[in-house]
């Protein structure tokens, strides 16, 4: 029997990072968005379209994606893309599932990213995660 994914949630958290991958020996700069919603029985993909024009980068939420294995596990839904020619001022575009828009505007160094500019009424939160090393 195939799963249907649920009712997509309308909330998101935006977290952003700047990690250095000890593999390729490169900063990166990590967009992790993920449901504010959790899920009890799977932990889904959000299906994602991304465009990046420059430092400028689109997200618009497609739906949810079941997971690719049948283990059990909760938690929101993710979607995560690490980019590593990321560097100066940076304008983020949520788009969420109706059409509205969340823009975000930062600031990304080598160390750190500084919040510039973010919606006052929004459905997206920013988080912002310290300094790590990225999994793989």
């Amino acid at each position: 029997m195939k799963r249907t994914p649920p009712p997509l949630a309308t909330g998101y958290r935006l977290k952003v990072s700047r990690v250095f991958d000890d593999r390729e020996q490169k900063h990166k700069t990590r967009f992790t968005l993920e449901t504010l919603q959790s899920f009890a029985s799977f932990v889904y993909e959000l299906s994602t379209q991304e465009r990046r024009k420059g430092n400028d980068i689109h997200f618009k939420v497609l739906g949810l994606k079941p997971p690719r294995l049948s283990l059990s596990a909760s938690g929101p839904a993710r979607f995560q893309r690490d980019y590593e020619d990321l560097v100066g001022s940076c304008e983020v575009t949520i788009e969420n599932i109706d059409g509205n828009r969340n823009a975000f505007k930062f600031r990304i160094s080598k160390d750190k990213v500084e919040v510039l500019q973010s919606p006052r009424d929004g459905f997206t939160e920013f988080v912002y995660e310290s300094h790590q090393t990225p999994t793989k």
